[in-house]
């Protein structure tokens, strides 16, 4: 059985070779009796190849962005589902996404319209962090309270939420991250 398959393996690579050298000698013969028809012949086995290379480069680009979009949307779809079901579907539309709204707002309306990246850093690269309300205050965002009398003002049943030692948490935080001097670097 191996000498079968073996006698038929080295039948097919003697017809490659066969035909391998004779397309040479064909194509060398060719050029040397007509140049210029062997020249647009080989011209346009040259284009078709090239045709053939750019329509699988661009498919595989508009896969790639394709597959992109399904990424982001399904991502996108998670996080909202995760929002919902840590905050609730009411507090994450009443609350929430209006808090975002106007914080979002705040920074568009701001004179400064540098990007987002420079609320973590400065123009060196690197940002010390002297007051944990600032990051809120370079947003736009003057009280770091303004969530929860937010939530206050626009919520009429209040006695559900319970905001009580919250205060003294969030200093505590400025505090920690005011003593600490945390410093956050560009890698």
């Amino acid at each position: 059985m191996q000498e079968i398959i073996a006698s038929i393996i080295s039948f097919i690579i003697t017809l490659v070779a066969f035909c391998l050298r004779n397309t040479i000698s064909l194509g060398i013969y060719s050029y040397h009796e007509y140049p210029q028809f062997t020249s647009i012949v080989l011209t346009l086995i040259g284009i078709y190849f090239c045709y053939k290379f750019m329509v699988r480069i661009f498919k595989m680009w508009f896969n790639f962005v394709i597959y992109t979009m399904k990424v982001v949307v399904t991502l996108g779809v998670v996080f909202v589902l995760a929002l919902i079901y840590v905050r609730g579907f009411d507090r994450l539309i009443n609350q929430d996404w209006p808090f975002v709204k106007m914080i979002i707002e705040n920074v568009a309306s701001s004179s400064d319209k540098s990007s987002w990246f420079n609320v973590f850093t400065s123009s060196g690269g690197q940002r010390i962090i002297e007051d944990g309300a600032s990051f809120l205050e370079d947003i736009g965002v003057e009280d770091p309270y303004a969530y929860f009398d937010y939530v206050k003002e626009n919520i009429d049943d209040t006695k559900d939420y319970s905001f009580e030692g919250f205060e003294d948490v969030l200093n505590g935080v400025k505090d920690f991250l005011a003593n600490s001097q945390f410093l956050f670097q560009n890698n």
